[in-house]
């Protein structure tokens, strides 16, 4: 309000100026409202009109109604006023934070004042010489907003208090505000512990362990407190014990923070209803988010892309609406139900969905819109689901343990080591360290299996006893798989993808059959891949095998012939547990395939051992390859003999043999022409060359 007075009034003090115009007599004069809490009671004296001393007492009072109210939400800023006019007369109170206190309040009025009383701020040299001069208005703001400190933005301003805090007198940019120093941005300023023990220490209940949440910036400053609270911190108000960060330890110490899930391993299957049964089924799922910028996280995310056999996938960038990573499948179920008369499935009965996937991404879309927004920005959001309905909840467990393998697979010392350093000062990382346990399987008490390379260096029996295997296979099918076995299954399995023996199924279709792990008669462990024979018979009339004397006829015809002949034998290389040559999708099945226990579906590139009368199909290519060509040498399975008419014509069959096999990529072991043999008994070919055999 401007009063327009008399211009024979008096000049109240603070008045901008007075203005002089030599060509007019007639002074002019720029008056202030005396209701501004700049101006003084005092100076109001010498006015005539009542009304405005009457109003300027309200004004007044109402004001110091409001500073007392701030001072008593938030006692500390009484401490930076040094007005000795101050209306306010507060008792004085301890050290409970003053300084961060301070900050905050400079900090919310450098982002949310307007330029007048921006300008003001500048110029005080105190918050409580700036608070004189507030209109009520202004101070009823700031009573709310520190009353609803809990609000996003309100504790987003703390945060950059905390944050100037602790690097104070460091690199940071200023300005000067209020008779102290705010920083001017928030960028580059980071929650590490000693912002979280400040926060912990002044403000405990500010925040919940539902909201925590909405101080952080970023992903990261939310996977700092995540670490902080699996190492025991902030227990007490922040740490939900029935939450799901307590299920997930060590998936949180790699990055990945759980934030739902659906575990339906108590449903039940059946149960009686009315006249009829009520069956359901029901699909676990697990949500979680990882950062963006964090290098694991694409390789954990590749990793359960590749998992088609075990996991339905769906995978959000960001703040992107539409799902980065989703199943082709439509109408994906995650709890259905659906009445039949009898226990025995009625497959006319339709089920109705309880629980869609969609239901399932609404929620985590809810989760995003009510997350302060920088944790979503630079993060991924997982939904992992498994493909099969009534599996036991493995989901953390399979989170967990890929993490581990990614980092590949630390001892808990070496992981209790990572989390401290990457989260503790180094001041007092030892106290941690002594204090630490890490909660962990039996399996991660000892090393993982070493990482192997079979394909070219080991070679496994091609005709092993089937029915021992099946045996072993029944007897160990009920046992949880361990952590060393689903390795060692990845690392031959990866050599040989490696080799292009095998190639990863990008889409699920259904396997034909799992590894099994055997120790072989050397000691080491092998794969057995065992496939269904039943419906293959019909193939062995097709591709008879020759006799197995078959080389010895051979080498004893060539010595009749020419009883100067010299012969050797010799041996293909084969692949690890498949003959060097293409599967023959004609021969048999369209395509075979396998799973690991992990969820990974390979296809054969090459004629796997373990494939019904495979090595019928083995000897038919090799018969037509090598055999029908060349007149002078006789494969049989992985041995084979070679005939010429001395040591001249030895080298000439020789290079043509390597030319031939060199062609098609295969490698072979054949003896120099020097120690070929004359006498076909000292071939011994009645022992054939053959893999590792099962112990």
């Amino acid at each position: 309000m401007i009063l327009m007075s008399n211009l024979n009034h008096k000049l109240l003090p603070d008045t901008p100026g007075v203005l002089h115009d030599n060509r007019c007599s007639e002074q002019i004069m720029i008056l202030q409202s005396p209701l501004k809490p700049a101006i003084p009671i005092g100076s109001l004296q010498g006015i005539d009109d009542g009304t405005i001393l009457v109003l300027k007492h309200f004004s007044t009072d109402l004001c110091a109604d409001a500073i007392r109210r701030l001072y008593h939400i938030l006692p500390d800023l009484h401490f930076s006023s040094q007005l000795s006019d101050s209306p306010i007369q507060a008792d004085a109170v301890g050290d409970t934070g003053t300084d961060i206190i301070c900050a905050w309040f400079r900090i919310m009025i450098l982002n949310d004042s307007e330029a007048d009383a921006l300008e003001r701020a500048t110029r005080s040299k105190s918050i409580g010489e700036y608070l004189s001069g507030c209109q009520a208005s202004q101070l009823e703001m700031y009573c709310d907003f520190f009353e609803k400190a809990w609000r996003p933005h309100a504790v987003q301003y703390l945060r950059a208090a905390i944050c100037a805090q602790t690097l104070a007198g460091g690199d940071m940019k200023t300005v000067r505000l209020l008779g102290g120093d705010v920083p001017s941005t928030s960028e580059g300023l980071r929650m590490t512990k000693p912002c979280w023990d400040i926060l912990y220490r002044w403000f405990p209940t500010l925040l919940t362990p539902w909201t925590a949440a909405s101080i952080c910036s970023n992903f990261e400053d939310y996977t700092t407190l995540c670490k902080l609270l699996m190492l025991g911190l902030y227990r007490e108000h922040w740490y939900n014990n029935s939450g799901i960060l307590s299920e997930c330890a060590t998936g949180i110490y790699f990055g990945f923070i759980p934030t739902s899930k659906g575990d339906f391993t108590k449903t039940i299957k059946t149960t009686d209803k009315d006249d009829g049964l009520v069956q359901t089924q029901a699909r676990n799922y697990l949500c979680g988010q990882m950062a963006m910028g964090d290098p694991k996280t694409q390789y954990f995310l590749d990793e359960l892309r590749r998992r088609t056999q075990r996991l339905y996938l769906v995978v959000y960038e960001g703040t992107n609406v539409d799902a980065t990573v989703h199943p082709t499948e439509a109408d994906l179920f995650i709890k259905r139900t659906r009445s039949v008369q009898t226990s025995a499935q009625d497959p006319e009965a339709d089920w109705t969905t309880r629980i869609t996937l969609e239901d399932v991404k609404n929620d985590l879309r809810l989760r995003k819109t009510s997350m302060y927004d920088p944790i979503v920005v630079d993060s991924w959001q997982f939904i992992i689901i498994d493909r099969e309905a009534g599996m036991p909840f493995e989901l953390i467990d399979i989170v967990q343990d890929t993490l581990l393998r990614l980092a590949g697979d630390p001892s808990p010392r070496r992981i209790a080591k990572r989390v401290v350093s990457e989260v503790i000062p180094p001041s007092v990382q030892e106290i941690f360290l002594e204090e630490m346990t890490i909660e962990c399987s039996a399996d991660m008490r000892f090393p993982a299996p070493p990482s192997v390379q079979y394909e070219g260096h080991r070679y496994r029996h091609h005709a092993p006893d089937r029915d021992a295997i099946l045996t072993y296979q029944k007897n160990t099918a009920a046992e949880v798989r361990s952590r060393d076995s689903n390795r060692f299954v990845r690392r031959v399995v990866d050599d040989m993808e490696r080799c292009g023996i095998i190639s990863l199924v990008q889409e699920y279709e259904e396997p034909q059959t799992r590894p099994v792990i055997m120790q072989g008669s050397d000691g080491a462990l092998d794969l057995y891949f065992p496939y269904d024979h039943s419906d293959q018979t019909s193939m062995v009339p097709e591709l008879p095998l020759p006799s197995a004397t078959c080389l010895l006829d051979f080498a004893q015809a060539f010595k009749q012939q020419h009883p100067d002949g010299i012969m050797a034998k010799g041996s293909i290389q084969t692949h690890y547990c498949a003959w060097p040559m293409p599967f023959i999708k004609s021969l048999g099945n369209i395509g075979l395939t396998f799973a690991t226990w992990e969820g990974h579906i390979y296809r054969w590139n090459a004629m796997p051992f373990d494939r019904p009368w495979s090595a019928n199909a083995w000897q038919y290519y090799i018969q037509h390859c090598i055999n029908s060509k060349y007149p002078f040498v006789m494969f049989y399975l992985t041995t084979f003999v070679i005939c010429a008419t001395g040591r001249e014509d030895a080298e000439d069959k020789a290079a043509m043999l390597l030319n031939e096999t060199e062609d098609r990529g295969w490698r072979v072991v054949l003896p120099r022409a020097s120690e070929w043999k004359s006498d076909v008994d000292d071939l011994k070919l009645d022992t054939l060359y053959e893999g590792v055999k099962p112990a």
